[in-house]
């Protein structure tokens, strides 16, 4: 999953500003950003649809195609990408 994520450091702290994917080949399930639950210390900065700026807010859905420019510490990049990923994969039996 981590395949989806680029990471860019911001100045000296242990922030990094990342960039994730929800493609469209992989998933097709759509979610709220105030669905993902995300931390305090985890802030979506802004949305890339179809070169296209959107602002963030809880009500914005986030749709496969769209790539997510996400402010989150260093040390839970992983955790954070996989978490939001989760969310877009088909529960489907």
């Amino acid at each position: 999953m981590l395949q989806n994520c680029l990471t860019t450091t911001i100045l000296e702290t242990n922030y990094d500003l990342i960039e994730v994917e929800i493609d469209k080949e992989v998933f097709s399930k759509e979610c709220k950003i105030s669905d993902l639950k995300l931390e305090k210390d985890v802030t979506i900065t802004m949305i890339n649809r179809n070169d296209k700026i959107i602002a963030p807010s809880g009500s914005i859905v986030i749709k496969p195609g769209d790539v997510l420019f996400i402010l989150v510490q260093q040390n839970k990049i992983k955790e954070v990408t996989k978490s939001i990923l989760s969310k877009f994969i088909n529960q489907e039996s």
